[in-house]
């Protein structure tokens, strides 16, 4: 139970990762310094069915981390009721969590049942599955590992409604406040203003004031839901920006929580047919992010040109290498920072 308490109180940042397999690959492949850095969360999609390919790499990500002793935190509120995992006996966060130790189990024998596995995600708003609330107070009171509280939609509530909301839904799980991870979630961000800001630092400000709670993340992205065709652009980080101006003059520790190189809201939809999509690449350093994206080259008949897609992707790759914005051949997630008050720097790439 020590064990876990001490370990939330070294992450410095929040990375926030969709059920995907390119981002649970990642996750699967994060250094030891990285994990003891990063704490990342899960969210969970639609796809994620328990005899899916996505349960074998969500399980494989969750036990590498495990290993570094690093929980996933899993969010589960885009889980539809009616879905596979809601109809499991003890609710899908007591599936996903049995998943991960037996993996751990099987791997490490009696030791991978000390390992942490996962960490749960309530919604502040208190629309929250039943059987996962039993489920994370049954796991609280073996392990101790607490439980975190998103507080999504700022502007649905007032600061101090929002510190309400955060009290009884911290009552309703039944766990110590010393044992909740708060994330403010400000989801989408593609400016920094200052009514934005004032909106974003008094939520945080009421949620330190409302209960001494484990830890506070302000979780945000700004990675646009479009992408352009081709074009090499830099964009300034507009998460970090509005995370320095809350974290510079509030009293309360405040973590940088990120969306890493997708849109926070990005939909889970399931395309009929093949899909292609024209090759892009982000690459985020310091306080730009720096995008690259070409057409996909096609015919007279309009059909993509055999190898088109291969080639389109070694030219945005070329470029990227070639600019100074790039950090050698090493650079990746970022060297853990010397204070936690300042977020590492991310390098994150994506192909579709």
């Amino acid at each position: 139970m020590a064990f876990l308490d001490a370990l939330h109180g070294r992450f410095q940042v929040v990375l926030a990762a969709h059920t995907k397999s390119g981002e649970l690959a990642a996750l699967s492949h994060l250094s030891r310094p990285d994990a003891a850095a990063i704490q990342p969360l899960a969210i969970a999609m639609p796809r994620l069915a328990p005899q899916s390919r996505l349960m074998v790499s969500f399980v494989a990500a969750a036990t590498a981390l495990a290993e570094y002793g690093r929980p996933l935190m899993v969010d589960l509120a885009r889980i539809p009721a009616g879905h596979p995992l809601r109809a499991e006996p003890l609710g899908a966060y007591d599936f996903l969590d049995n998943v991960v130790r037996e993996a751990l189990e099987e791997k490490h024998g009696p030791l991978g049942s000390a390992l942490p596995t996962l960490l749960p995600v309530f919604s502040a708003d208190g629309e929250n599955d039943r059987p996962d609330v039993l489920a994370a107070q049954r796991l609280d009171g073996r392990d101790g590992r607490g439980a975190v509280i998103r507080i999504a939609g700022l502007t649905r509530q007032t600061p101090a409604g929002w510190a309400e909301h955060l009290g009884k839904t911290t009552a309703s799980l039944g766990i110590a406040p010393q044992r909740v991870d708060v994330v403010v979630d400000a989801s989408y961000v593609d400016s920094v203003q200052e009514r934005r800001v004032d909106q974003v630092c008094d939520v945080v400000a009421a949620v330190h004031q409302a209960m001494p709670v484990r830890s506070v993340t302000l979780l945000a992205g700004s990675v646009p839901p479009r992408r352009f065709v081709t074009q090499t652009m830099i964009k300034p980080r507009y998460e970090m920006e509005l995370w320095s101006a809350c974290a510079g003059s509030l009293s309360g520790e405040l973590r940088y929580g990120d969306y890493g190189v997708v849109h926070p809201l990005q939909a889970d939809t399931q395309l009929a047919g093949p899909v292609s999509t024209n090759p892009y690449l982000f690459y985020t350093a310091g306080r730009g992010s720096l995008y690259l994206s070409r057409q996909l080259p096609r015919d007279e008949n309009r059909k993509i040109a055999r190898g088109g897609g291969a080639t389109k992707f070694r030219e945005i790759s070329t470029e990227l290498a070639r600019l100074s914005e790039f950090a050698g051949p090493r650079y990746s997630w970022g060297a853990t920072p010397s204070s936690p008050a300042v977020p590492p720097e991310t390098c994150e790439t994506s192909v579709r």
